[in-house]
């Protein structure tokens, strides 16, 4: 899940300002654009493409705030785009899809790791008409891309669709939708050159490098506030040329907006869009597709936070969220994308979780949001204490350093929220029932207002379908340590409700080598339940099949959309942690019979293991196990946290006498006597050992 903090609209060339549910800015002749893109993950990794055959414009800004997004790693996914009869497009709002502000759901456009996903795309006009939506036709004649013919009909006029990934079926009508930022995703633009009377222009905005071919037709220009233009050099007709393409690469994006222009009035202008990068697309003119090395945005501004405090428990080690970094914006609208640490605390420590153990953080070191989601970053102290950081917005770090301060409470405290299940919107207001064990008030928020919204406690749904999700927190007081957030989805609906019913697996050992885990998940409706991912990092899923790749925490989703009868089932969702797997290996230190006991592979506290094995060694017993040099008998407990060998003890058997000895009595010294020897000790043979302490009197 990414960071789902606040994000600045921002004007591109122009004041801007909100009308509705719209952006809007002066400069491009009115407009009014609702998006928002989304870059967080690594840089210049650039995995997919969306193609664009005569130029579009991408322009992204901060969003209403929307359910907490799901992530989802898109390389080299298959997308498909199809309005065709039969196809996956239909719909939802507008006269027709070629009508200024129409609305069309594509349905499962591609399944990610389990989770499949929607496109909404919104069409807004210009200045332009739309004469061929999203069939095949001038841009390709590849049937899942899409692609539109337009007529520019104004100077400077362009066609603009807002792209929206969310959750397949959480979509019913804006403001809904769950979400879904894909990762490792590039926008390639094709055939930006001449239509029949003018240039046209490419704009992006809020991209981590762009991509041009070598050699390349398109002049590239930073047009200030953010906003990159790639326009045509060319003065004639050129077809579709590798030379006037361009790739820009988002480290990741939940929407964006695709907006083509040309400079001048012209009545022939085609467009398309495929998730393929530059170099995977077939190309005219006979031209060599030869990508030039990324370059980074010329036009990126830097992001900015704000100082935040979290309590802690005097001692006890406090797993750090992403909300403890602050409050995120970027003028660019790029999402949170990697915390650097630029102090540390001066007593308490800071930790974070490499290959299975804890080490100290080191100044100057980045952590991805991905980490922090995982919960791979910690602070344990006994006293106040503060530590410092800058943001990054996939590019750049803040140009200001921001301080967590770490306060002391006396204790935790836990949210209780239950999902209350399935809603209908006559049932209107109902109390949510979130309370803390620490007595102070609890705080709602409703991450999908379109949906549903909060007052106070209560939960209000507003629409007759959709899924409503809502998060519960409680920032903690010097007795109370902060909470950790519960975040609720659940569907509004008429139809009959389901319940998902899925076991979580618990702790899992990773030893270096992906591991299978199988779920069972079923819902009472006897649909069947998709299982999907949220921390592919740590964990991916193929159908039930949960395959572990590393240590953290691994997130899963369990949704069932429902069907004409039921409604879409409460999405259940649940962590596990996975953990390094070590070995206690036993070794049989000499014995001539017997095995071993197994190897023990763990992590933490286990028992150690007795003879399991018999094992025998003449003329000795077996005393127990050495670890480290320390003995350990059969059943003691030890916390294995680290590779370590058990060798067994073996003590020698007495054979005779008095405690076993062998013979015995007094022992009589050649050459002295009774009167010259005072015994002091008698000793006995054992095992042909003497044993004899004696004083001699001298005479």
């Amino acid at each position: 899940m990414v960071l789902t903090g606040s994000f600045l609209a921002h004007a591109v060339q122009g004041v801007g300002w909100l009308a509705g549910s719209r952006y809007c800015w002066g400069p491009y002749l009115g407009s009014c654009i609702l998006v928002v893109a989304r870059a967080v993950g690594r840089r210049h990794i650039a995995a997919i493409a969306v193609l664009a055959l005569l130029g579009s414009v991408a322009l992204a800004f901060g969003s209403p705030k929307r359910a907490e997004a799901i992530s989802v790693d898109a390389t080299d996914a298959d997308f498909n785009f199809d309005y065709s009869s039969g196809g996956n497009g239909r719909l939802i709002s507008g006269v027709a899809p070629t009508a200024d502000g129409a609305v069309v759901l594509f349905d499962s456009v591609v399944t990610i790791d389990g989770t499949a996903i929607d496109a909404v795309v919104t069409t807004e006009l210009s200045g332009a008409t739309i004469s061929n939506y999203d069939n095949t036709g001038s841009a390709s004649t590849n049937k899942p891309f899409f692609q539109v013919d337009t007529s520019i009909t104004a100077a400077g006029g362009f066609t603009a669709f807002t792209f929206e990934f969310v959750e397949h079926g959480s979509y019913t009508g804006p403001g809904t939708g769950i979400p879904v930022v894909l990762h490792n995703v590039a926008v390639t633009s094709i055939d930006i050159d001449y239509g029949t009377r003018g240039q046209q222009f490419q704009d992006f905005v809020g991209y981590q490098s762009y991509t041009i071919n070598d050699p390349s037709d398109l002049d590239v220009i930073d047009q200030g506030s953010g906003v990159t233009r790639f326009k045509a050099k060319a003065t004639a007709n050129m077809s579709n040329r590798p030379n006037d393409a361009v790739q820009v690469t988002f480290d990741s994006v939940s929407t964006f907006v695709a907006k083509f222009g040309n400079m001048s009035d012209d009545p022939t202008n085609y467009f398309g869009i495929a998730f393929k990068r530059l170099d995977q697309l077939t190309y005219g003119g006979g031209d060599p597709v030869n990508p030039a090395p990324p370059v980074d945005n010329p036009s990126n501004q830097p992001p900015t936070s704000t100082d935040t405090t979290r309590y802690v428990v005097s001692g006890t080690p406090s797993t750090l969220q992403v909300f403890d970094f602050g409050s995120y914006a970027d003028p660019d609208s790029n999402p949170l994308a990697l915390v650097t640490i630029t102090g540390l605390p001066t007593s308490g420590s800071l930790q974070v979780l490499d290959g299975g153990t804890w080490r100290a953080v080191t100044v100057g070191e980045s952590f991805p949001v991905a980490d922090i989601e995982s919960g791979r970053l910690r602070y344990t102290g006994t006293v106040a204490d503060e530590f410092f950081f800058k943001v990054n917005d996939g590019l750049v770090d803040s140009n200001a350093i921001y301080t967590t301060s770490l306060l002391l409470a006396q204790r935790p405290q836990v949210i209780t929220f239950d999902n209350p299940g399935t809603k209908r919107l006559v049932d209107g207001s109902f109390p949510s029932g979130a309370t803390s064990d620490s007595g102070l008030p609890v705080t709602l928020e409703s991450l999908t207002p379109g949906v549903c919204t909060v007052s106070g406690l209560n939960i209000t749904p507003v629409v007759a379908s959709g899924q409503c999700t809502i998060v519960a927190t409680q920032p903690g007081d010097p007795d109370y340590f902060t909470a950790d957030p519960v975040k609720q989805t659940f569907p509004i609906s008429d139809k009959d409700p389901q319940v998902i019913t899925s076991p979580n697996p618990g702790r899992q050992l990773f030893d270096g080598t992906p591991v299978v885990v199988g779920l069972t998940p079923t819902s009472d409706s006897g649909l069947p339940v998709t299982v999907g991912t949220d921390t592919p990092s740590v964990c991916t899923v193929s159908g039930t099949d949960v395959t572990i790749l590393g240590t953290g925490t691994c997130t899963l989703r369990h949704t069932q959309p429902g069907d004409n009868d039921y409604a879409p089932a409460p999405v259940v969702s649940y962590s596990f942690p996975v953990v390094t797997a070590y070995r206690l290996t036993y070794v049989d230190g000499g014995a001539d019979g017997g095995t071993v006991p197994a190897v023990q592979v763990d992590n933490g506290g286990v028992l150690v293991s007795g003879n399991t094995g018999t094992l025998t060694r003449a003329g000795y017993t077996f005393g127990g196990w050495t670890i480290s040099s320390t003995t350990y008998p059969g059943g003691a407990a030890y916390n294995l946290v680290s590779d370590v060998t058990a060798t067994a003890i073996w003590t020698a058997v007495p054979t005779g006498g008095p405690g076993g000895g062998s013979g015995g009595g007094l022992l009589a010294e050649t050459g002295f006597t009774a009167g010259n020897l005072g015994l002091v000790g008698l000793g006995f043979i054992a095992v042909g050992v003497v044993m004899l302490t004696a004083r001699r009197r001298l005479s």
